[in-house]
């Protein structure tokens, strides 16, 4: 799941980018490059997920941003009611943020199953006996 979430943190970084040239110069605004900042976030989850030992920790923090960038998105949706590039970068946003995220969820869904399903592992028992 590392490598999807770097391409997904590469995809908003393109789409900030490429909505913020795509403009005529005279209307080119700094608020195109939002999902691009959220996609550097997500990026960042992803490299770090990369290593085993911090996998599950930064898929967390990416997941996070990935579920952040999706509120605004379609907060800003509501509120704005863009049109032309303005629609095309907030509307990227939020699909590119909700597919990610939802892909997220159910990776950690299965990954739980996966981890429950390890023999050894004690029956009606969530995770490390925590009571001592």
């Amino acid at each position: 799941m590392a490598k999807v979430t770097i391409g997904f943190a590469l995809g908003l970084i393109l789409l900030g980018a490429v909505c913020f040239f795509a403009a005529e110069p005279e209307h080119r605004s700094p608020t195109a490059f939002i999902p691009s900042i959220d996609g550097v976030f997500i990026l960042i989850g992803g490299l770090l997920a990369l290593n085993p030992k911090h996998r599950m920790h930064a898929m967390h923090v990416a997941v996070l941003f990935g579920m952040l960038g999706l509120f605004a998105a379609v907060a800003g949706i509501i509120a704005r009611r863009p049109h032309g590039l303005a629609m095309l970068d907030m509307g990227g946003m939020a699909v590119l943020t909700g597919v990610f995220s939802v892909m997220c969820v159910m990776s950690f869904i299965q990954a739980r199953r996966n981890r429950l399903a390890q023999p050894g592992f004690p029956v009606g028992q969530s995770g490390p006996d925590r009571s001592s």
